[in-house]
């Protein structure tokens, strides 16, 4: 992996942590900026819910504690949202990463 190097993921399912219901899905795109603090990167995420989507993004350096994301806007029942998307912990035993979307 080297800078400039871009991951995109699409149609990831995103479910409720406690009940596991499918809640939405998200499309993404990670560039890498730099090497340092084990990869720094601009990360640009959509999710998609049934009343609308939520755009998410910014620069994040994976030591970052904790990994924190700007809502930059959203459609539909979401038209003008803003908050943050935190990064809560990541467990390797489910393979699952544990997100909070904060809007307000």
């Amino acid at each position: 992996m080297s800078i400039g190097d871009e991951f995109a993921s699409v149609n990831v399912p995103i479910r409720a942590e406690k009940t596991g219901q499918l809640v939405a899905s998200a499309d993404g795109m990670e560039t890498i900026l730099d090497g340092h603090h084990d990869g720094t990167v601009q990360q640009e995420l959509t999710f998609r819910f049934a009343g609308g989507t939520v755009t998410v993004g910014g620069e994040i350096r994976h030591t970052d504690t904790p990994i924190r994301l700007a809502v930059t806007g959203g459609t539909g029942g979401y038209d003008r949202a803003r908050g943050q998307l935190v990064l809560v912990r990541e467990d390797a035993q489910r393979k699952v990463t544990i997100m909070r979307l904060e809007l307000r």
